[in-house]
Formats: structure tokens, sequence, C-alpha cells
């Protein structure tokens, strides 16, 4: 596996999570009363896998590397999967009991792609200027103040530049 880690940046590796997602869309009825009915099966699955998944990442040497972590492996496809499913079931709970934060959701998944965009920068910047002291003194404040620091930051960033490209095109490109 060490000579084949780049496979999982190539888009074939990528094909089984589309080919699910193509059906779980044609067959969302179906799937959505799987998901209501199965869910703590799938988290038990999901426990399961990551158990596994640790097993394996744990017979290498420290640090663990990423090219130790591919995602092609079958403990790491069934951990994905699992979880996606989870994260499938708690939205197709909140839909059929529309929820308030549905709403919320929604329109924060439009800024997740330019938030994603921006995350290396943020996360670097926090993390070179006050992130990697912290970490060193305090290790979980650290990492958390930079994980939502970036989180924040980020969806902050994309909130900001749609709005002033909004306002832009309204009032000076009109």
């Amino acid at each position: 596996m060490h000579d084949w880690y780049l496979l999982d940046r190539v888009f074939i590796s990528f094909i089984l999570y589309g080919v699910v997602g193509v059906l779980a869309w044609e067959y969302r009825s179906f799937i959505s009363r799987f998901l209501n009915r199965c869910w703590p099966v799938i988290l038990l699955i999901a426990g399961a896998a990551l158990i596994w998944v640790n097993f394996e990442l744990f017979k290498f040497p420290f640090p663990v590397k990423l090219t130790n972590a591919p995602y092609y492996k079958p403990s790491m496809a069934i951990y994905d999967l699992a979880v996606i499913m989870l994260i499938a079931s708690l939205a197709v709970h909140q839909i059929q009991r529309n929820q308030q934060i549905t709403q919320t959701i929604h329109v924060m998944a439009n800024y997740a792609y330019p938030a994603f965009l921006s995350n290396v920068f943020w996360d670097q910047l926090l993390w070179q200027s006050f992130g990697r002291k912290l970490t060193a003194v305090h290790p979980t404040t650290g990492i958390l103040a930079v994980y939502i620091g970036t989180w924040i930051l980020s969806f902050t960033s994309a909130i900001i530049i749609h709005l002033t490209w909004k306002w832009v095109r309204t009032h000076i490109l009109r």
C-alpha cells in the first residue's frame, strides 16, 4: 500500500461514494425509512470500523503519516460510509420534523465550499501566530482554539466576501 497511496487522490477512488450518493438520492424514500430504522446499527458499525481503522494505524510507527491512511482501504471505506449514513440519518430526522436548525444548515451549506477554500489560509495564520505555542503548553486548548477559530474565520470570510460581491454587483456594476 505504500506504493499506491496516491491512488486516493484520483477520481476513481471516490467513485464508490458518487455511485452510493446517486443511488441514495434516486431511492431517497426507501433510504430515509432505512436510516430512521437502522441508525443504531449504523452507529455500531461506525464504532467498530473506527476501532478497526485505529488498530491498523497503530501498527505503524509514530507519528502516523497520511501515506499509511489511504481512503481506499476497506476499513476506511466502511467507516466513511457509516459516518455519511449517520449524518444523512440526522438530516432525515431534522427534515421530517421540520426543525428550525434545518434552515440554518441549508443557509450555511451555501458557504461551505467558499469557507473550505479559505480554510488552510486561516488555519496557518492562527497556527503560526499563536496556535503552535499554545498547543505546546496546553495541547487540548491549542488544538480547539485553532480548530474553532479556523472554522469561524473561514465561514465569516466566505459570508463577508459573498455579501460584499453582492453589494458591488447591485450598486456598482448595474
